[in-house]
């Protein structure tokens, strides 16, 4: 029985009588009913590049019968952790966003939420959503698992070890609610995410609040150091928005800009039209303080391979002038990067050359590339580079755009524009 089967009617029967007779309150009654029937709404809200205005993604979200107690989410899930059914709702939930958002899945993140607690059930880590993906001809690298932080994680260890496995996949991995939970930064230490989603009331009034503005400056900072990307929760107004892209937060969610809803909206002509007149603004300010310009702007585009490229295609491409290192590339994702001098220093020895020339590069290259947006100010590119180990620092650096590979900039290169916009200072 494939997985979309079961998705179009024989959920009950997959999931068998897990937590089914053990509580047997209404409220759980009416919720398994509902699980029995499937009788589960997504609805998507957009998740917003704050530079120009277009949508990266949606949030999947759910909801019960209409009219009903258990329409709202938190109502569901209640029930759900009540009555020992927090998989199966988060299942039903998860195949209902995937096949509603099909059709943009290919070219368009999907955000799905997943408790912190269901990450260790056996059933989640079988493979069943990746079986979906198959289903929709989808790619694992737009399924972003939202891990919210007001659930506190008991063992780290464990948790980090499956998230790892999760990236290993090729999925990528946000904290929601950062900044109302209970573990805060050890969360963010320890699970090193894709994306921070920043709790709506550090965003709430962020333009009248010195504090919070501090506050998202820190989160900003940390962002900057693991290379996540921000999204700011919550804006419901203009002059929200207008502080959030002037402190260079990328990305943004609220119903300022879209509330949930069954279609995937794209953001509204004039609502993106002032994002894009916001940044000019800023634009303008910014050409005062040079560093403060966007990273973007010095990027270069050349060779980039794929993980499967052979180590021997890869020295031919060394073999040209000026080429020091190699953006790795997959499903337009960057997933690692290689170094002239590191590669030939992996392949010196006796056996070096032997035991790799043949093999793929992915053997070889660096997991862990410093990979920023193309939005970062310069100055903070250069901080982040040479805040590497001493052996990375000369790195190149890979620059996304919207989640995808944008092109590659030099240290040197970062170094020289930021030494000049000091001299002209002076």
């Amino acid at each position: 029985m494939t997985i979309l089967a079961l998705a179009k009617g024989r959920l009950p029967e997959f999931f068998g009588n897990a937590g089914l007779n053990e509580v047997d309150s209404d409220t759980v009654r009416e919720l398994k009913e509902i699980i029995d029937k499937q009788t589960i709404t997504p609805v998507f809200q957009p998740i917003v590049s704050l530079t120009d205005g277009s949508v990266i993604g949606y949030e999947a979200l759910s909801r019960g019968p209409y009219g009903s107690r258990l329409e709202m989410p938190d109502a569901l899930f209640s029930a759900a952790a009540e009555g020992d059914l927090v998989w199966e709702l988060e299942y039903l939930c998860r195949t209902k966003a995937l096949e509603k958002a099909k059709g943009i899945m290919a070219a368009k993140m999907l955000f799905i939420n997943v408790d912190p607690n269901i990450i260790n059930d056996h059933r989640f880590q079988k493979g069943l959503t990746r079986e979906l993906l198959q289903d929709y001809r989808a790619e694992t690298g737009n399924i972003i698992f939202e891990i919210t932080e007001k659930t506190a994680i008991s063992d780290y260890k464990s948790f980090c070890r499956i998230l790892d496995n999760y990236k290993s996949q090729g999925y990528r991995i946000a904290i929601d609610d950062t900044g109302a939970g209970y573990s805060g930064l050890k969360t963010l230490a320890e699970t090193r995410p894709h994306f921070i989603k920043v709790d709506m009331d550090l965003v709430r009034d962020i333009d009248k609040d010195g504090l919070k503005q501090a506050m998202m400056k820190a989160l900003y900072d940390i962002a900057q150091i693991t290379g996540s990307q921000l999204i700011a929760e919550g804006i419901e107004t203009r002059d929200e928005l207008d502080t959030l892209i002037s402190m260079g937060i990328p990305y943004g969610q609220g119903f300022y800009l879209e509330k949930p809803g069954q279609k995937l909206a794209e953001l509204s002509p004039l609502l993106r039209e002032t994002i894009i007149d916001i940044n000019k603004r800023q634009a303008v300010n910014r050409r005062h303080s040079p560093k403060a310009l966007p990273v973007g702007e010095f990027v270069r585009q050349g060779f980039e391979i794929a993980p499967e490229t052979n180590v021997a295609k890869v020295l031919d491409y060394f073999t040209c002038p000026n080429v020091q290192g190699l953006p790795v590339v997959a499903e337009g994702r960057p997933v690692g990067l290689v170094m002239k001098n590191e590669l030939m220093a992996s392949l010196a020895g006796n056996y070096g050359k032997a035991l790799y020339i043949n093999r793929p590069i992915s053997l070889l290259m660096n997991r862990r590339p410093l990979i920023v947006d193309c939005a970062t100010p310069l100055a903070a590119v250069a901080e982040r580079a040479l805040a590497r180990v001493e052996d990375r620092v000369y790195d190149h650096i890979l620059v996304e755009r919207d989640g995808k590979y944008y092109g590659t900039v030099s240290v040197k290169r970062v170094l020289e524009k930021v030494v000049q916009a000091d001299n002209d200072r002076c």
